[in-house]
């Protein structure tokens, strides 16, 4: 909600249900589209089910993405769209998307990301024609592997000059050449995927085998064969737990492949041997002097290079589609993001480092002690209300870190620390506040699996700012601000590594260079390290995960790492799988492009194991290991009135125990008890005969027991 508190009103159009039905033809895809229930505020429409269309100075509008997949060999001709019968809103203000901000200091590119926010704010008021020009808008044909897919994006409202255009429903028929006769094969792990990026996936699966490749590597370490010897006990490990893991030189693949430079080599290599050889993970040994990541260029006046190693991931589109030698260009350049391999570095050249973060990798992922369920949460401000007399609402990172706890953590322990100085602190609570000497102090001496933090930031360390002082006209100003790091490089090495954490840090620059904050993190206090090779870029006034930017990339990260259980690299790379598929959408617009989307999806980079999982690996009494069993446990909805469901689905056969307990920890009762088959269930929760207030839910099995939170009111 805006300031001021606008009120939000009915606008009396409504269709029961989101609709995508699909009916495969010889060569055409039939795709019916609709929407759901039409709200809005004086200024902002919503639909349920959507997300939002946010270029900055243009207005806020309903927005959603599908990803169509094709059989395997096509290719798409054509793709025609029919406009269900438009109706026209009421005339209202259009709700203007605030620009997107660098977590930076530097004056230049944020004075630029303003110019644009204004230019396209001026451009609106001059617009001829709607705003987006059409309700559905495509993309040229990608591949996830060897399955081709399209892009289709609807904006069932449109703008113009304070009127809004609305398509409740619109046809869309994608004609493709060049259907295979024979089924392709594609490896487990891809077709899992596929049934998740693919809202046809049902319609064509049909066409594709899981198989498996009796000699394959699913995992490839690529390093110097000089310190092959530092990743042995890795590969022994790995071996051990299932994977078929390969040592491959890379002065071998530089001499064997063409390319004009090192990564078109590797990535050249790559794209020869990620189907022949089944590679799911590769581990990058090395630092970015030895094996460097492509430089790329979201923007369109290439002002803003952007090293990548999402280039030896994304394997199977042109980085170059337009041919003017510059990478990755935002509207130029045709990257279906979708990854064929994930990717993950061990920043190091040297023997003895390579062999510390191996050795340190090994015993995270052999621990499965309980803090692997211990958070520490850091949110500084990246802009407060009204700053410099903009207009804008703040941006608080405790709200980010609110909503990972509320969301994602049920059960777990965690310490909080927010800012607390100046004229405008944040109003949430806390257990410390954001000191670079408490975040080093308390998490130097706790246990914490996990570590998001957010705020402005440099190659040097993560800062917090805080409004200072006033000269009288109660507006927070650029010379009235103060900063201090909250974390900086040189703290990494007072850190436990026998508690290593997994960290996410939503600030700009900190996996700048061949020196930065994150190696120094993976090489002492971290198991993994998400990180930016140049900027990171915010909204102001986010307030939950749908609002997009880089506090929804950190947002979704964590849901797939904590909430879906998934490995580091698969977390990571579904994340911004998510993010380009409801997050970020073409920019419609006639003014400037809004390219900081695709900024955030190249430079946050992975340092660490892509295979590593979180919660731990158990060891067999014949030494040999395997995956703990893992089991999911839901309460649906978390804050109940009279009834509620518990799921929870079983990976094997066994005793299940779901106990009641008060938030003393006193025993309320016995939920359920008994043995289950493997499987999906359901058990009903009924707050009869319990008075309001906060309850704990604990269910064990097979030896773990977890625990979630529920609210009856």
């Amino acid at each position: 909600m805006r300031k001021g508190g606008k009120m939000r009103t009915k606008l009396g159009y409504v269709i029961i249900f989101l609709l995508v039905n699909f009916s495969l033809e010889a060569g055409v895809i039939d795709v019916p589209l609709s929407v759901g229930q039409l709200t809005s505020t004086s200024e902002t429409l919503y639909l349920e089910g959507f997300n939002k269309l946010r270029i900055p100075g243009a207005p806020i509008l309903p927005a959603k993405s599908y990803l169509f997949a094709l059989p395997p060999g096509s290719k798409v001709l054509t793709v025609k769209v029919f406009p269900g019968k438009q109706k026209l809103l009421r005339s209202m203000k259009p709700d203007i998307t605030p620009p997107s901000l660098p977590l930076s200091f530097d004056a230049k590119i944020i004075d630029e990301a303003i110019s644009k926010w204004q230019r396209n704010k001026e451009l609106l008021s001059t617009l001829t024609g709607t705003f987006p020009a059409k309700p559905v808008f495509y993309s040229k044909t990608s591949y996830f592997r060897n399955i081709p897919f399209i892009r289709i994006v609807y904006f069932p409202v449109l703008y113009e000059n304070k009127q809004f255009y609305y398509y409740p429903s619109c046809n869309v028929k994608i004609y493709y050449e060049g259907k295979s006769t024979t089924n392709a094969s594609v490896p487990e792990w891809t077709y899992k995927r596929a049934s998740q990026f693919f809202s046809n996936w049902e319609s064509v699966k049909h066409f594709y085998n899981v198989t498996l490749q009796a000699d394959s590597f699913d995992y490839v370490i690529l390093t110097k064969d000089t310190v092959f010897a530092a990743f042995d006990s890795l590969v022994n490990w790995k071996n051990s737990i299932g994977y078929h893991t390969k040592l491959v030189s890379v002065d071998s693949v530089i001499a064997q492949y063409p390319g004009s430079d090192t990564p078109d080599k590797i990535r050249n290599f790559l794209v020869d041997k990620y189907i022949p050889w089944g590679i799911h993970y590769l581990l990058i040994g090395g630092n970015i002097d030895l094996i460097p990541m492509k430089i790329c260029y979201p923007d369109s006046e290439h002002n803003y290079d952007t090293p990548t190693d999402y280039y030896y991931a994304e394997l199977t589109d042109d980085w170059d589609s337009d041919g003017d030698g510059y990478y990755g260009e935002y509207g130029q350049d045709s990257i279906g993001f979708l990854p064929e391999v994930i990717v993950g570095r061990f920043p190091f050249n040297d023997f003895n480092r390579l062999n510390s973060v191996v050795r340190k990798t090994i015993n995270f992922e052999k621990d499965t002690g309980n803090w692997k369920e211990n958070a520490l949460l850091l949110g500084a401000f990246s802009n407060f209300e009204n700053e410099d007399n903009t207009g804008w609402p703040s941006c608080d990172g405790a709200v980010l870190m609110e909503t990972i706890k509320d969301s994602l953590l049920s059960g777990w322990t965690y310490t909080r620390m927010y800012e607390k100085e100046g004229l405008a602190p944040s109003q949430y609570q806390c257990e410390y506040p954001l000191t670079r000497n408490n975040v080093v102090s308390v998490w130097s001496d706790g246990q914490y699996s996990i570590v998001p933090w957010f705020g402005h930031g440099s190659a040097g360390g993560a800062y917090r700012k805080w409004w200072d002082n006033d000269d009288g006209d109660s507006i927070p100003e650029a010379g009235e601000m103060s900063w201090a790091p909250f974390m900086y490089i040189t703290d990494a090495q007072s850190l436990d590594d026998m508690y290593p954490s997994i960290v996410f840090a939503a600030s700009c620059d900190n996996a700048e260079g061949d020196s930065n904050i994150a190696r120094e993190l993976i090489g002492n206090g971290a198991s993994g390290v998400i990180a930016a090779t140049r900027y990171g870029w915010y909204t102001p006034g986010w307030s939950k995960p749908s609002d997009g930017d880089l506090a929804s990339l950190n947002y979704y990260f964590y849901y797939y790492l904590v909430s879906q259980d998934e490995k580091l690299g698969d977390a990571l790379f579904d994340d911004k799988v998510y993010y380009f598929n409801n997050l970020y959408f073409p920019d419609p617009w006639a003014g400037d492009p809004d390219w900081s989307p695709q900024q955030n999806l190249l430079d946050y980079t992975l340092f660490g194991d892509p295979s590593l999982v979180r919660e731990g690996v158990g060891i067999k009494e014949n030494g040999q290991a395997t995956k703990l069993p893992s089991f999911k446990f839901l309460i649906l909805p978390n804050v109940i009135n009279s009834y509620g469901l518990i799921k929870f689905s079983l990976p094997f056969n066994g005793s299940v125990n779901i106990t009641l307990y008060n938030i003393a920890g006193q025993r309320i009762r016995v939920v359920y008890k008994g043995y289950k088959q493997r499987g999906s269930y359901q058990v009903p929760f009924n707050n009869k005969h319990l008075s309001k207030g906060i309850y704990f839910v604990k269910m064990k099995f097979g030896g773990v027991t977890k625990k979630r939170k529920v609210i009856l009111f």
